[in-house]
């Protein structure tokens, strides 16, 4: 189901890592527009995805559901404790 989290074992030693954070779009409640099938997550709740490289240029992609923004934030430092994003 949906797409695989991608975090380096760089990233998870680096001081800090910058990502980027988007809401994914729907296609019809249960796939992204890329194709990925996530099910539906429930009434509120959207997927999001942050992407950054880490220090030696490697893809790092996390994937969370959440109802906003901010709890995504928290979602990834969960998985990334040394994520910081832009905005």
């Amino acid at each position: 189901m949906g797409r695989p989290n991608i975090i380096t074992p760089l990233a998870t030693l680096q001081k800090q890592v910058k990502l980027r954070m988007e809401r994914l779009k729907w296609v019809d409640g249960d796939y992204d527009q890329g194709g990925a099938y996530w099910g539906c997550p429930g009434r509120g709740m959207y997927m999001y995805c942050a992407w950054g490289k880490d220090a030696q240029d490697n893809l790092i992609q996390i994937f969370v559901c959440s109802i906003n923004r901010a709890d995504a934030k928290q979602a990834v430092k969960e998985k990334l404790a040394n994520a910081t994003f832009y905005r």
